[in-house]
């Protein structure tokens, strides 16, 4: 029996939700099941509101920063389309390095008819510019901790590498001249070439820079819910330290290509309270609220804009393919 598209991405989602949830549970066991809920029981959730619209700014001023690069590249549509793509897109937040959001791209072909090879390279611009960010952001809160150096310089070698090999696109299409001689491989090639064109305009300095500047203000926001977190867990944290915490565990997460940065990022986190003299349960608390707040109610957008929106996408690409199958099918 022929597997769907539909079903295949019902099983991805299927399954890192499960891993989801046992690291969730797992947390839960570390940090003593009852003290953790007394802990969250006890939490002040006047401070909820607050936290979930600096999770949902995070998201609006990504969209901002998305909007600014499809006009670099002048790739034009409606705002209320970008919009409900760009959302939909939350859902693979879950994927390694957020790498998944590129079904965007794939909404941007099937709705606007815009290849994928066009606007590929914005979604591994957002990417770079994020992972900047949240480097910035580490550097800001890292005197209050002096904690972490070798993360941050695996950070630091990681993303100057990928932007040095963007600064020579004569390596890359040295590399891929031999390909474009056979046949097969030639459009493939072509596609490349293309994305890495689009991806050197916006890897220079001022789009660079404006798209990071995006970026800080986004997961700054993200920082702040956290701070709110633990003043609503009764927690006496600076803002630096905060900062610090929150950005380096997501760094952490980002460096282990896990999906959502599972593990990586809770237990950078956990770690990183416990070393203030924060009782576990309390880590782990703080934990489990702001990764419910940020991972997973981003992950919940996703899923409502994209069951709303586009899923008769998917559900048309399956039919294509079944009449592609029945067709084979009567010529053999």
């Amino acid at each position: 029996m022929k597997v769907t598209k539909s079903t295949r991405l019902k099983t991805k989602i299927f399954i890192v939700s499960l891993f989801g949830f046992l690291i969730l549970l797992g947390l839960f066991l570390y940090g003593d099941i009852n003290k953790v809920t007394d802990s969250i029981r006890y939490f002040n959730w006047i401070y909820l509101p607050c936290i979930l619209a600096l999770a949902f700014g995070n998201y609006i001023i990504r969209f901002l920063r998305w909007e600014y690069y499809l006009k670099k590249l002048h790739i034009r549509i409606k705002k209320k389309h970008s919009f409900e793509i760009f959302m939909a897109g939350l859902f693979m937040s879950i994927s390694p390095g957020k790498i998944g959001e590129l079904i965007k791209s794939y909404l941007l072909k099937k709705q606007n008819n815009i290849p994928i090879s066009r606007s590929a390279p914005v979604v591994i611009a957002e990417r770079t510019s994020d992972f900047i960010a949240i480097l910035v952001l580490t550097a800001i809160g890292f005197y209050s901790f002096k904690y972490g150096e070798s993360v941050m310089l695996a950070g630091i070698i990681l993303i100057s590498l990928f932007i040095g090999i963007l600064c020579y696109p004569r390596l890359l299409f040295s590399l891929l001249a031999p390909f474009e001689r056979i046949k097969i491989a030639a459009k493939a090639v072509e596609m490349l070439k293309t994305s890495y064109r689009n991806m050197f305009e916006l890897m220079k300095p001022a789009p660079l820079a404006i798209a990071t500047a995006f970026g800080i203000v986004a997961w700054f926001a993200e920082c702040l819910g956290f701070y709110l977190v633990l003043k609503g867990l009764a927690l006496s944290f600076t803002i630096f330290q905060a900062i610090f915490i929150y950005a380096f565990a997501t760094l952490a997460g980002a460096l282990t290509m896990i999906p959502g940065g599972l593990i990586g990022t809770e237990g950078s986190m956990v770690g990183l309270i416990m070393i203030l003299n924060v009782s576990r349960a309390k880590a782990v608390s703080s934990t489990i609220l702001i990764r419910i707040c940020t991972l997973w109610f981003a992950v919940a957008i996703g899923l409502l804009f994209f069951a709303i929106k586009f899923r008769r996408l998917i559900i048309n690409d399956d039919s294509m393919d079944k009449l592609k199958v029945i067709k084979e099918e009567r010529i053999r």
